[in-house]
């Protein structure tokens, strides 16, 4: 992709910007799948060879044979532009070969006993923006996510990360990421939506106490909080997840009860219901029975190895989220999962604030495809 000017040129230029997005969105197209890498040279360009240039080329021109040999059209004529930039184009091709050897060999990703929306294409990165012990910007996870060979991210997010809101749905853009899912409704995502057009979906949990009452009353209570945010999400065509987090209205019957209360009750056809395995401790003994019940209203179920609440410390994530394959519970399951035939998305967590969420997904990634296997 053009990288003259490096990423902050000179003076704003949104025809250069537009020209980058589009050939950056050729690798995301399915005929290049695997078969296209897509390298943005703008973030090698040489910028002490540029600060001599901007400082007048012609006037310095001892400085100038030291760093660069010709006008910036031609990347200043600069060794480390065109070094770097050789070197991300071999590293590129190397990881697209080892991709494709790895599909072609591995007993995981290349096996047709694992189901589509099971494959790494598919998964939705999960819980890995504040959940992430190096602590990435929107470009360097948009990176990340690429390459642990995901397309798709759920984002979730903290009050610091709402300046780069709009920088997020772009580098997304530029790795050829689906921005799959957004947690935790804020206002100007809105503006954004309709100028990106993207579509996804919204996920809310149930926030506050819920007052004394009955079972009845509290899917009443719990549906008014939702029902401004559904309702916006369905003015948006974006589809709306109930989040399970626990407690009343984390728990499986209680979902659904809400879930109709807004379809049924207010028209909202797009609410749907996101589960997620490490809310989910308490219905481990009842999984089969209960996943049975959620299986309709599921619009993605997120994965994780799942701890014995019984022998973990019920203040460490890090007792309780497990990667995949090395908990007690998740194996089984993951096994209800596959025998129910559910073919809709899959996310797989970060959340460990401990981990490099590169190292924390990644695990999830491979855990999953073996257990998967294996089955």
């Amino acid at each position: 992709v053009l990288g003259v000017g490096g990423t902050k040129g000179k003076k704003p230029n949104p025809r250069k910007d537009q020209f980058k997005r589009n050939q950056a969105a050729v690798g995301a197209m399915d005929e290049f799948k695997d078969n296209v890498a897509v390298v943005h040279t703008d973030r090698l360009w040489d910028q002490e060879a540029d600060a001599v240039f901007q400082q007048g080329w012609k006037e310095h021109p001892d400085d100038w044979a030291a760093v660069g040999s010709d006008r910036p059209y031609h990347y200043l004529g600069s060794v480390k532009c065109y070094n770097r930039m050789g070197g991300a184009f071999a590293n590129a091709l190397i990881e697209l070969i080892d991709r494709k050897r790895k599909a072609n060999s591995s007993p995981h990703e290349g096996s047709s006993s694992i189901p589509e929306n099971f494959k790494s294409n598919n998964l939705v990165a999960w819980c890995i923006v504040p959940f992430d012990a190096k602590n990435r910007g929107p470009a360097d996870r948009a990176e990340m996510v690429r390459r642990l060979g995901l397309k798709r991210v759920a984002y979730d997010w903290r009050e610091k990360n709402i300046p780069e809101f709009e920088q997020e749905i772009l580098e997304y853009r530029k790795n050829g990421l689906e921005y799959f899912a957004f947690w935790g409704w804020h206002d100007s995502m809105e503006a954004l939506i309709k100028k990106y057009g993207i579509k996804p979906q919204i996920w809310e949990m149930y926030r506050g106490q819920l007052p004394d009452g009955s079972d009845a009353e509290h899917v009443k209570v719990v549906a008014q909080q939702f029902l401004p945010i559904a309702e916006k999400a369905k003015s948006l065509g974006l589809k709306f997840g109930i989040y399970n987090h626990g407690g009343w209205p984390g728990e499986p019957a209680n979902l659904i009860a809400v879930c109709e209360e807004l379809r049924d009750n207010h028209g909202l056809d797009n609410v749907g219901i996101v589960y997620n395995f490490h809310h989910g401790h308490e219905d481990v003994e009842r999984f089969d029975e209960k996943f049975k019940l959620l299986l309709p209203y599921l619009i993605c179920l997120n994965l994780n190895g799942m701890a014995d609440l019984k022998t973990a410390d019920g203040d460490s994530n890090a007792s309780q989220i497990l990667p995949i394959g090395s908990g007690v519970h998740e194996a089984g399951m993951i096994r209800t999962v596959l025998e129910s035939g559910y073919q809709g998305p899959i996310g797989v967590l970060g959340h460990r604030a401990d981990l490099d969420a590169e190292e924390s997904v990644g695990l999830n990634i491979k855990g999953l495809h073996k257990l998967v296997e294996g089955m």
